[in-house]
């Protein structure tokens, strides 16, 4: 059934090709300029790479078809988290559009004492804490599992 599912969405279509837009939104809904959107097919051996407009939009054209599209985003600095998108399936003849949001990257902070006397760093005292932001819990993709 895969190979038939795959013989499907890769049939050639004359004069026909793919195209994915994808658009990515800051934490606060707002387009994100300049992100790094990666495109990548291991089986259409394809591996493409633009920065959104103004509007947080990059549009692929062109593309063959293909059911194992990678689409990575990031905005090129370590402000928001990168995010991937795997498995998208793409049809000669067809548009298909991939939406993004990108929340605050997660930062750990680690907090060192030094002492003048005895170890210079007293390792049991070294701790850890994370901190996420409401909205960053918010954003986080939910999935049910029976």
């Amino acid at each position: 059934m895969a190979a038939l599912a795959a013989a499907w969405l890769l049939a050639p279509a004359p004069g026909l090709s793919a195209t994915l837009e994808a658009r990515v939104l800051g934490h606060d809904g707002a387009p994100l300029a300049d992100a790094l959107v990666q495109l990548s097919s291991r089986d259409a051996g394809i591996h493409l790479h633009a920065r959104t407009d103004a509007a947080g939009l990059h549009v692929f054209r062109g593309l063959p078809g293909a059911i194992d599209y990678v689409l990575r985003v990031e905005d090129g600095t370590d402000a928001h988290a990168t995010t991937v998108q795997d498995r998208i399936a793409l049809k000669a003849g067809e548009v298909g559009r991939e939406s993004f949001r990108l929340f605050p990257s997660i930062l750990e902070l680690v907090r060192v004492r030094a002492a003048r006397e005895g170890r210079l760093v007293e390792l049991t005292e070294v701790g850890t804490r994370t901190r996420y932001s409401d909205e960053f819990l918010a954003g986080l993709p939910v999935t049910c599992s029976p």
